[in-house]
């Protein structure tokens, strides 16, 4: 962060109007099931995107990042906007601008820089923590009072319509509404957000399975597996069904369908099961609910994989590790491991022997600080 506003004047020639700061997430327990209407438990972690932005007199954004040797590119931002080609990162900061412009604000040109220390494609959205920065310096810079659950809608947009994934709202809320050491508790039936703290002691470790994952093809498949299966329960959500009502209605779905709404309500229930263990302190039953999480995204979701199998298959033999799952989309990505602090990094590289050849260098990996959400910097 200290170098990023001088880098911004090395390049742009004066400095930054407005820092803004936002940080990935974990996802703890709850998995699909935001765009579900469902609940979610999650949390901000301590690796962030910051951006430094100034306005500009014509109507366009100059875009730059530290991760690329590139002078910045320009877009103009006269709507209806052009989008960069599919993959480029410029069109998540695109998309913002058009969702802002189909609510009917008039986006001023800027001038942006971005760094961020959130890994890429490792599950930790990396998307939404630079979407949430971008999004909190823009809204700042415009003079705008948005709520978080407005700010996460456009960031959803952003996501959806242009760059093709069509994601829930877990990843923006939990970058904007993160508080430090405890968990997030989201109702995406209300948008009603609610904390609870995890007790001291008690961290989570990172492991990347080592498989990337474009979720704009999966995940859309199993997005539509659920409103199928919401569908021939006659009912406009998977929130608003029970599992009686899912075997009732079993015959008149696809398999898919019925193991992917499955999965849902099952998440859903572990949730509250695990709200109520942390009002007990009982941390052990958080985990346990983590391991039977990845046995259903296993065997009913089906977006584990081998690799994410195999790490969470270690994890349930380690007596140190409390609960282990895979975390995000899923199809690869990260798992994470419920272990307390002492042990943590004599875990993680126990961990990571057991997953490395020896002459392979070893996947990402961290022990994750629970950190706040979104936040102007300057």
């Amino acid at each position: 962060m200290s170098h990023l506003p001088a880098s911004f004047e090395a390049i742009y020639q004066r400095p930054p109007t407005v820092v803004a700061s936002a940080p990935g997430r974990i996802e703890v327990l709850g998995n699909h099931t935001d765009y579900n209407a469902g609940l979610t438990l999650s949390c901000a972690v301590g690796f962030r995107c910051d951006a430094a932005m100034a306005p500009l007199d014509e109507p366009v954004a100059l875009l730059a990042s530290t991760a690329f040797d590139t002078p910045p590119e320009r877009f103009p931002l006269t709507a209806p906007l052009a989008f960069a080609p599919r993959g480029h990162w410029a069109n998540y900061l695109l998309g913002l601008a058009t969702a802002l412009q189909e609510r009917g604000h008039t986006v001023p040109g800027f001038a942006l820089l971005v760094d961020s220390a959130v890994p890429r494609s490792a599950g930790v959205s990396s998307s939404a923590a630079l979407e949430m920065a971008v999004l909190t310096g823009l809204v700042s810079m415009m003079q705008l009072d948005l709520p978080p659950i407005e700010l996460a809608r456009i960031g959803q947009w952003a996501e959806s319509r242009a760059v093709g994934a069509q994601t829930g709202m877990l990843d923006q809320l939990s970058s904007l509404c993160g508080q430090r050491d405890h968990l997030l508790l989201t109702d995406f039936a209300s948008g009603a957000t609610d904390t609870a703290p995890l007790p001291p002691g008690w961290v989570f470790v990172a492991v990347d399975s080592g498989v990337k994952h474009d979720l704009t093809v999966e995940y859309n498949d199993r997005r539509r597996s659920c409103e199928a299966a919401a569908e021939a329960m006659g009912v406009a959500t998977l929130r608003e069904a029970s599992l009686e009502q899912l075997d009732k209605h079993r015959p008149a779905m696809p398999a898919e369908a019925y193991g992917c709404a499955k999965h849902i309500l099952g998440e859903n229930q572990r949730v509250r099961d695990a709200i109520d263990a942390l009002g007990r302190g009982d941390v052990e039953r958080v985990g346990r609910l983590m391991f039977e999480s990845h046995d259903s995204s296993r065997h009913h979701f089906r977006n584990s994989c081998p690799e994410l199998d195999r790490i969470v298959e270690y994890a349930a033999q380690d007596a140190r590790c409390v609960g282990a799952r895979l975390s995000g989309g899923g199809f690869g990505g990260i798992t994470i491991h419920l272990v307390r602090g002492t042990d943590a990094e004599r875990y993680r590289g126990d961990l990571l022997s057991h997953l490395t050849p020896a002459d392979s260098p070893p996947p990402w990996s961290a022990v994750c600080a629970i950190d706040d959400g979104a936040k102007l910097v300057t």
